[in-house]
């Protein structure tokens, strides 16, 4: 059977290999330039969807909003779709909503504006409309009609089939015998393509390390010098949600010797944390600065590995690709994002290294890391078991016990998830409290919604305490498949589909993003071509399978971030299918192959260790006796405040975070740092659920203080402070705070401070 299939896939290949030589350069040419005519022509006659919505598809969302997917109108050619709003661009789409003849909006509200006060607002998003009537009925029943104008754009697959045949003529071109630029593209190749170009410049790593972590860190300052947000960070400064969480939980952490029960669940990334956090004197603008550098760090190990397999110019290219992950979901945050993708970066480049090398040893202690980077940031789980079998696959390869080695593979697993068991105990966590989210996220595939439907449908469960509430959540979820097992599979068919069109790639647009995916799906088959001949292949294709059989549980709820111990996966495999296609057609016209990469037998992953003992002492540091050192204790002696207001004292230009929002008139500043409120407003994407909440007149600070009395110790304070001069920096301020005077940011109360005083 094996044999059988070798021979068909010989035949394939070299049928293919017919194609591209036999076919006449000339009509590779004209394909190219019909498509680019086909693409003007396209552009120039982009029709107008006008439809009215199907009543009975439109299905209730949240509060007001009402929910309905919108595509290509019937009759109308494939290579059109719909232009809808997205991260990068919430004001992509050009639709109009129309009640009966009355147009509603605004459009490109925030969904929570839409589910919480309505009223015509909508959002064409990632497909769907979202919207809400004129008077907050049910548009299904209300007896008005609804419709729908948007111009088309041309599809992205359209666009990225167009980039590769362009591309196609291009490699033709210059790959073709008697093309007076075959020497360059001989050197060229020879550069990018060649897997020892690293080994003959032994410091190009290191320079592009440096370079790398100095680009991450323009970012970061950009950020603070123009206001704008990223993520759950308001202008890259102030942590908002969870973001906030994980920095009170470092602070409890290093000052009490435990944490808060929510903290739990990801106690990887809080030690992480602390640990940076401590190394910055407590300043988070050097902690997420530093924080920066170790993933920049990791990017970069990461890179080198691939290098040694496709060359420089790839694993520069799939570099960029996850710099780009992590400038979304990473960089200037406060989340298990970063912590889960360096150990992810770190784990691939070991596993990679192992396989080249045929070292098990390596393989389980890459399968251990990357076990340990699904805890940190909970994920693709089902890689877990891919892996484990390509592992028994490299030692049945060397002639090894396939079942033996599977079978320490599973070990490595363990040994990663009780030392995650035992960090959580070292906290003063429950170990049954990890990954207490997953209870939550199984009853809304049970119920057709996300991990917040059980707090909708069940208000009365303790979801605070989830780990007592898990029990009782399962045996609804159950209850709920048993009733309508239909409404659970639909469900995960559709986050399949999620993950395909939303997580994939999530960085790019336009016919970049195109042509990334049509070049992973090309990787997919490829790898699956060249698995049992190239462990590598084979590596790549169990973790894809990995995260295609675990989208269908998580991808609806977080996107593409939920894959971040996983993600650097993606964009290698399209470099690996973009290399492989190179190598077989342009190569082979040049007269030159680098199909078969060798590293030298001797040289082991050391750039990799050393960053794993690294990150191995930041985790470690804060369960350490090393932390009582850099504990504080509670201040004492201080005069509180006057009958009717609280006292807070604390370190405001340390431990604490202030973002000062300032008029046309005080310019930015990066220390003490201060943004002008309209580059505030402007910097916060108009899909944020918190944008309204920063829309702010100046002078305002926002704070987030501990509280260094013993009375409530370490507890986190939010406050504002509307004067009109800037609170102190100095050691230790005592604030009077009125409790009934509020404001809410980002959905959270923030009291008023009404005086300050300066102390020794």
């Amino acid at each position: 059977m094996q044999t059988h299939i070798s021979t068909l896939i010989e035949r394939g290949k070299s049928t293919l290999g017919r194609i591209w030589v036999g076919t006449p350069g000339w009509v590779v040419y004209l394909a190219a330039v019909i498509a680019v005519a086909a693409w003007l022509a396209a552009n120039a006659v982009r029709p107008m969807a006008d439809v009215d919505l199907d009543l009975s598809l439109v299905q209730p969302e949240l509060g007001q909003a009402y929910l309905v997917k919108l595509g290509r109108p019937q009759g109308t050619l494939p290579i059109f779709s719909a232009l809808t709003d997205s991260v990068k661009k919430p004001k992509a789409s050009q639709l109009r909503l129309y009640e009966a003849s009355r147009p509603l909006g605004p459009p490109h509200s925030p969904h929570k504006l839409v589910r919480e006060e309505g009223q015509g607002r909508y959002s064409h998003w990632g497909g769907y409309l979202y919207f809400s009537t004129s008077d907050n009925t049910d548009p299904r029943t209300n007896g008005r009609t609804y419709r729908a104008v948007y111009p088309l754009s041309i599809a992205p697959w359209f666009e990225a089939a167009i980039f590769l045949l362009v591309l196609t003529a291009l490699i033709r071109a210059v790959s073709s015998q008697w093309s007076r630029v075959r020497s360059v593209s001989l050197i060229g190749a020879d550069f990018f393509l060649d897997p020892a170009v690293d080994r003959r410049s032994p410091w190009v790593w290191f320079i592009l390390g440096l370079g790398a972590v100095g680009v991450a860190w323009l970012y970061i300052f950009g950020l603070w010098w123009t206001g704008k947000s990223a993520s759950l960070t308001v202008a890259g400064i102030l942590p908002v949600s969870d973001s906030l969480g994980y920095q009170k939980c470092a602070r409890e952490i290093i000052d009490l010797g435990q944490a808060y029960v929510w903290c739990h669940a990801r106690p990887l990334y809080t030690s992480f944390f602390a640990s940076l956090w401590l190394l910055s004197n407590r300043h988070l603008e050097i902690t997420l600065l530093l924080q920066a550098a170790v993933l920049t760090g990791c990017i970069v190990i990461f890179a080198k590995e691939a290098a040694r397999w496709l060359g420089l110019g790839p694993a520069l290219m799939v570099a960029i690709a996850v710099f780009l992950f992590s400038q979304q979901h990473a960089f200037a945050l406060v989340m298990t994002e970063n912590i889960g993708l360096a150990l992810g970066l770190l784990a691939l480049a070991l596993l990679l290294n192992a396989a080249v090398r045929g070292r098990l040893a390596i393989a389980y202690l890459g399968l251990a890391v990357l076990t340990l980077a699904l805890h940190a940031r909970a994920g693709a789980f089902i890689v877990l078991p891919f892996v484990v079998l390509w592992i028994g696959y490299l030692a049945h390869r060397q002639e090894r016990s396939f079942f033996l080695h599977s079978g320490l593979a599973v070990l490595s697993v363990v040994c990663a998830v009780l030392a995650n068991f035992a960090l959580i105990s070292s906290i003063g966590g429950e170990i049954f409290g990890a990954h207490s989210n997953f209870p939550l996220t199984f009853y809304g595939l049970s119920a057709g919604g996300d991990w917040m439907t059980i707090m909708r449908d069940h208000p009365e469960l303790p979801v605070d305490d989830q780990a007592e509430a898990a029990t009782e959540i399962y045996r609804l979820a159950f209850e709920n498949i048993r009733n309508d097992p239909t409404v659970f599979l639909l469900s995960l068919l559709k986050n399949e589909g999620r993950y395909f069109q939303w997580v994939l790639f999530d960085y790019a647009d336009g016919p970049i993003h195109g042509a990334l995916w049509l070049a992973w799906v090309a990787g997919l088959f490829i790898s699956a071509v060249f698995a049992r001949s190239d462990p590598r292949a084979a590596l790549l294709l169990a973790i894809t399978l990995g995260e295609m059989a675990s989208a269908p549980i998580i991808a609806g709820d977080g996107g593409a971030r939920l894959f971040a111990a996983t993600s650097s996966v993606q964009p290698l495999l399209a470099a690996y299918a973009v290399v492989r296609i190179f190598q077989t057609t342009a190569l082979r016209r040049l007269y030159a192959s680098f199909t078969k990469p060798e590293m030298p037998a001797g040289e082991p992953p050391r750039a990799a260790y050393a960053m794993l003992v690294v990150l191995g002492l930041a985790i470690a540091l804060p369960q350490s006796p090393v932390r009582k050192a850099f504990a504080e204790n509670p201040a004492a002696g201080i005069e509180v405040c006057e009958k009717g207001y609280e006292t807070v004292v604390s370190t405001l230009h340390r431990n604490g975070v202030v973002l000062t929002i300032r008029g046309n008139t005080s310019p930015a500043r990066l220390w003490p740092f201060r943004v002008n409120y309209k580059q505030l407003a402007a910097g916060i994407p108009d899909d944020s659920w918190f944008k309204s909440d920063f829309v702010v007149e100046p002078p305002l600070q926002i704070v987030q203080a501990p509280q260094l009395l013993a009375n409530d110790f370490t507890t986190l304070k939010r406050l504002f402070w509307t004067g009109r001069d800037e609170l102190p920096m100095g050691p230790l301020v005592r604030l009077c705070v009125d409790l009934s005077e509020t404001r809410n940011f980002a959905q959270a109360p923030y009291y008023r401070i009404v005086s300050y005083k300066e102390l020794d």
